[in-house]
């Protein structure tokens, strides 16, 4: 008899144990929530099991049912920025989530230089990194979830990482530029902010797509073992959590395929934002143009130039995007430059201006428009230059070159044009008497110092469509 006990009561322990509602792991304390919207709040319990999610906020509960296979969802009215508050979610058995916070919500993605933490790599440091980790206990509205690496060739619906208060602690492991883009909106919006990372190291833009979204494209093929393997792995199973917006940092391991990277990127954006729910148009997506650094076809090779225009190309195609130029922080040796603050911050003034429309931030470089030429002299009008124009106007420009129509490019002198708006520069070369193109900084490696007088950098350009040795 007493066998019989034993055995009633280890079976109504397993039957409890695997009826309770589990969670997913986005779905935890210290978590933030999307503002001012419905978010899904989802899990797994018992089929068919009635489920309850009670919200501290407004006193309100939320009832729904699991499938025949377990899976539940409930939508959830969240208010204004806030907390921290408390979730109940509850199938007899209640889980209670705390000290959750009501704020904006962004993923951070993309390769090696998104990856970074403030720790940095072996042998390769961040800049000011140790007094920012210090100063990271003072920022109790930032929130930081971190996605652990992982694979897969079919679609997931969970990933590894928890929520976790920013402290020196949790911040030093964290993505360094995602740290410095959530540090700034935390600051100046006065609200909390949720940061959800999720990069792998050297990987390809095709690989944070599905197979669908990628038909018609050849894959590079040194490398390439994770064709979709990360979208799988690590975006679906971040899709039901509601987010304000994307910031992107990748397109190093593209320079091989450069010329297919707008369309690429187009169709990465737009599958994101399905999936996350939105329109083509929805969801803003903020990204990083690559740094200069000496690739193996050289610094004066073109192919991380070639790949730096479609990038602007693409901003140019995608509807809510924007472009952080990163033209004045390449590194020669390092194809990870160690001043991540300033990338952090050119992402968040793109959000402060564009997404939270606060006005006078400057957040858009300023961009070729067209090209003159009058006697050897050659005038550069740039859009977006904003109304303070171009800088340095006391001092020649370094970068430019002009050609004739043999096509051989020379290096030139450049001034800001003093003349109206100051958004036009005058370039001449003694050695180009008809010119008929121009090129600023489009090579590998350079240090551009053409700038609006906000102090965002313009991004290298030329004005020619030739081909060159790297080409499809």
């Amino acid at each position: 008899m007493k066998r019989m006990w034993l055995l009633f009561a280890w079976l109504l322990v397993f039957t409890t144990t695997e009826a309770a509602v589990k969670l997913p792991a986005l779905v935890g304390d210290n978590m933030v929530l999307q503002r001012n919207t419905e978010v899904k709040v989802w899990g797994t319990a018992a089929p068919e099991a009635k489920i309850s999610v009670s919200t501290s906020w407004n006193g309100r509960t939320y009832q729904t049912t699991a499938d025949k296979s377990g899976n539940w969802t409930t939508l959830v009215s969240t208010p204004d920025a806030g907390g921290p508050y408390e979730i109940t979610v509850s199938d007899g058995e209640p889980t209670v989530l705390k000290n959750v916070l009501i704020g904006e919500v962004w993923v951070c993605s993309g390769q090696s230089n998104m990856e970074m933490t403030l720790r940095g790599f072996p042998g390769q440091r961040v800049e000011g990194s140790n007094e920012a980790v210090a100063h990271a206990g003072k920022l109790k509205n930032l929130r930081l979830f971190t996605v652990k690496r992982a694979k897969s060739d079919t679609p997931r619906t969970d990933c590894t990482g928890a929520w976790k208060v920013c402290s020196p602690a949790s911040a030093v492991d964290f993505s360094a530029v995602a740290f410095f883009f959530g540090r700034n909106l935390a600051e100046i919006l006065e609200i909390p902010i949720g940061l959800i990372s999720t990069s792998w190291s050297g990987s390809y833009i095709e690989a944070w797509m599905d197979a669908e979204t990628l038909q018609g494209f050849k894959a590079p093929q040194d490398k390439f073992v994770s064709q979709t393997q990360m979208f799988n792995a690590m975006i679906l199973p971040l899709v039901n959590y509601g987010i304000r917006g994307f910031i992107w940092y990748q397109g190093e391991s593209n320079r091989v395929n450069y010329w297919d990277y707008p369309e690429l990127m187009k169709r990465m954006v737009a599958l994101w934002r399905d999936r996350w729910g939105g329109t083509p148009e929805q969801l803003p997506f903020y990204f990083v143009q690559i740094a200069p650094y000496v690739y193996p076809d050289g610094p004066n090779g073109t192919s991380s130039a070639f790949l730096r225009e479609q990038q602007l190309r693409a901003m140019r195609e995608i509807p809510n995007t924007g472009m952080a130029v990163t033209l004045d922080v390449g590194d020669s040796t390092n194809i990870h430059p160690i001043d991540k603050q300033i990338v952090g911050e050119r992402l968040s003034y793109w959000a402060l201006g564009d997404t939270y429309g606060i006005e006078g931030i400057s957040y858009r470089s300023p961009e070729y428009k067209s090209m003159s030429v009058e006697g050897d002299r050659v005038t550069v009008t740039f859009e977006y230059a904003d109304r303070g124009g171009l800088w340095p106007w006391d001092r020649e420009v370094e970068g430019f070159e002009l050609a004739g129509p043999d096509k051989v490019f020379h290096p030139a002198e450049a001034t800001v044009s003093k003349q109206g708006k100051r958004n036009a520069v005058v370039v001449r070369s003694d050695r180009v008497k008809n010119p008929v193109a121009v090129r600023y900084c489009f090579k590998n490696y350079t240090v551009g110092d053409l700038y609006n007088t906000m102090g965002l950098p313009v991004s290298s350009f030329r004005s020619d469509d030739w081909t060159e040795p790297f080409t499809k």
